[in-house]
Formats: structure tokens, C-alpha cells, sequence
């Protein structure tokens, strides 16, 4: 607001939400609600539920803010006022407190506003906001790390008497001042940054089992050479696995991804585990199935197998698809996984 290039900025912003869209156009297929904004206050705060119905209480959305945040959310409150008392008394530069209310403005849009199916995406704004926040904090830091320096270069360069209007303090005052200041830094900074070193761990610790991916698959081998490039299989609903280094289409993959980006997913695992029981057994309804979904091929392995539905059972009908489907290849070394074309 308070720059010269605010024109500038505004352009720059424009050309971003219409990219934006643009791509979302384009790219999203058939889906029409990858951005799909509505007013919902509260994030992920748990609500109480009333006679009147659900209520979100001042206190806990204050919980969770200051258990989410810790002090990289108090002491940019505690430095807007700080910057306001002195920056108006002073006459000095007064943007600054403005400048740390719009870094506020995507903290208080993401307790307001959801913009996607998955409310959680908005641990984004959250993000930028604290990241935002960090340029306050380091100037923080660096004054109370620098106090020292700089109360001494002052005092070398000012007279003996001090000028009218200024107050003569105890040397003492001004050591014990300077300590102060470093010691609350050093308290400071070790907060901020342990907290976020001891998750560090606690998500390593968490995360050492390994996952690898075959570069010489023979799986792999095979259907880039025998498969057409659109092809899509029916396989196990996997996140990460040797098959995708193929370029080949799964028709239900993870579900979180496209489930987040605005796709009907509870309709497409109904019809996952429908073509998985190869339809009650109905071939004919099996092959029509796959055509109107564009299945060309179907790879049944052991973690396929062993696919259990929200019910817990096991509904993978292997005999189903040996007895009915051509097998073209097999390959014992990966989960024994065998590659059935449909054939309709």
C-alpha cells in the first residue's frame, strides 16, 4: 500500500491469479471443483456442539493457535505493539506495524475460508505467515545479539556530559541492560529453534524404513515395450511402486491426491472394488465395465491379492481373472505379479 511500485504489484498479481486459472482450466479434466472457496471459520479447531448446534469457542481457536505457533505467533504480536508504541511516539517509520498486519492477513484467511476439499491445505497460509513473521523475529534477535555493540559505539561517540533532554544512567544499568538483552536473545533463539529440531527427529525417526524402486524392472521392461503409452491397468491402489516408472495410467491409485485436487474418488473405489471381485463373477459385465472405464490391462500380485475393502475383507478374485482373461506375462521377482489384457 505505502510503496511506490504498488502498480507494479498489482500487475504482478493479476498475471498470477489469471495463470492460476487459467491452469486450472486446462488441467483439471472434468473436474469443476478444484477451487472451490466457502466461508468455514475455525480451521481444524474442534468444535462444541450445542443445543443451537456446533460452536467454536474464542478459547480453544486461542489454544490452538498458541500451541500451533508457540512464540513465532506471540512475539510478532508482541512486536506489532512494541513497534506501534514506539514508532508513533518517535515519529520514526510507521509502515512497519502495518506491513505485520498484512503478513497476518493469510493466518486469519485460512481460519476463515476454505478453499479445496481438504481443509488441511490450509496449513499453507499458516506457513507463509509464520515464514513471514520470521523477517520480524531475526530483526528481533539481531538487536538484542548487537545491543551490546551498539550501546558501546554509542557511547564512544557521544561527549562526556550527555546533551539536554537525555537521562544519565548507571554503568552498571547498561551492563546488566546489555546481558539482559543477550541472555533473552540466547533464550529466544533456542526455543524457536529446538522446538523445530526435536521434530526433526521425532519425523526421522519415524521414517527409517526405506522404500526402493527397481530401475531394471523386468515388469517395467516388459510393458514399455508391449504396451501402448495410454494404456491404463487395474492395479493395487499404490502411492509409490516400480509400475509407475512405466508412464502407464493407474485407474485407481492413491486416492488422497485426486481426492484433493477435486475428484469424485468415493465413486471410482466403488467401481475399483467392483471390477476387483470381477464383478460378482460376471465376465461379460467385467469387459463392458472395463470399456467404459478404458482398462486395458489388469495386474494381479500378491499385494493385490491381499487387498482388504473398509469392511476388512479380503475381495480380490484371483481365480476370477486366471480363468478369464489372457495372461501375456509373469514375473515371479516382482510380488509375482502377473499381467492379464482385457481383451473387449
Amino acid at each position: 500500500i505505502f510503496s511506490e511500485n504498488r502498480l507494479s504489484y498489482a500487475v504482478v498479481a493479476l498475471f498470477a491469479v489469471g495463470s492460476s486459472v487459467l491452469q486450472t482450466s486446462l488441467l483439471s479434466g472434468k473436474v469443476s471443483n478444484v477451487f472451490s472457496p466457502r466461508f468455514f471459520v475455525g480451521f481444524i479447531v474442534e468444535q462444541t456442539w450445542k443445543e443451537s448446534g456446533p460452536v467454536l469457542e474464542p478459547a480453544k481457536v486461542a489454544e490452538y493457535v498458541v500451541k500451533q505457533g508457540g512464540l513465532a505467533v506471540l512475539l510478532p504480536m508482541l512486536i506489532l505493539i512494541g513497534l506501534t508504541i514506539y514508532e508513533f511516539i518517535r515519529g520514526r517509520n510507521k509502515y512497519r506495524p502495518f506491513l505485520l498486519l498484512a503478513f497476518t492477513a493469510p493466518y486469519v484467511f485460512a481460519f476463515c475460508c476454505q478453499v479445496s476439499v481438504d481443509i488441511l491445505a490450509n496449513h499453507k497460509f499458516i506457513q507463509l505467515t509464520i515464514l513471514l513473521y520470521d523477517v520480524f523475529i531475526s530483526g528481533l534477535l539481531a538487536i538484542l545479539f548487537l545491543l551490546p555493540v551498539r550501546m558501546r559505539s554509542s557511547n564512544t561517540d557521544s561527549p562526556t556530559a550527555p546533551p539536554d533532554g537525555f537521562i544519565q544512567t548507571s554503568r552498571w544499568l547498561c551492563i546488566l541492560t546489555r546481558f539482559a538483552g543477550v541472555l533473552v536473545a540466547v533464550v529466544l533463539l533456542f526455543s524457536l529453534v529446538g522446538t523445530g529440531l526435536s521434530e526433526w527427529f521425532v519425523q526421522h525417526n519415524r521414517n527409517r524404513d526405506s522404500i526402493r524402486l527397481n530401475l531394471n524392472s523386468e515388469m517395467v521392461q516388459w510393458i514399455d515395450e508391449n504396451t501402448p503409452e495410454r494404456s491404463v491397468f487395474l492395479t493395487r491402489d499404490w502411492y509409490i511402486h516400480d509400475f509407475y516408472l512405466s508412464g502407464r495410467m493407474a485407474y485407481y491409485g492413491w486416492p488422497y491426491y485426486a481426492w484433493s485436487a477435486g475428484h469424485d474418488t468415493n465413486a471410482r473405489i466403488q467401481t475399483y472394488e467392483w471390477l476387483l471381485t470381477g464383478c460378482a463373477g460376471d465376465v461379460e459385465l467385467f469387459r463392458q465395465t472395463c470399456a467404459s472405464e478404458g482398462i486395458d490391462y489388469v495386474i494381479v500380485d500378491l499385494e493385490l491379492l491381499s487387498y482388504i475393502d473398509a469392511h476388512g475383507e479380503h475381495i480380490a478374485n484371483g481365480e476370477f481373472f486366471f480363468e478369464n482373461l489372457t495372461e501375456v506375462a509373469y514375473f515371479p521377482n516382482d510380488s509375482e505379479a502377473r499381467i492379464f489384457a482385457v481383451n473387449y
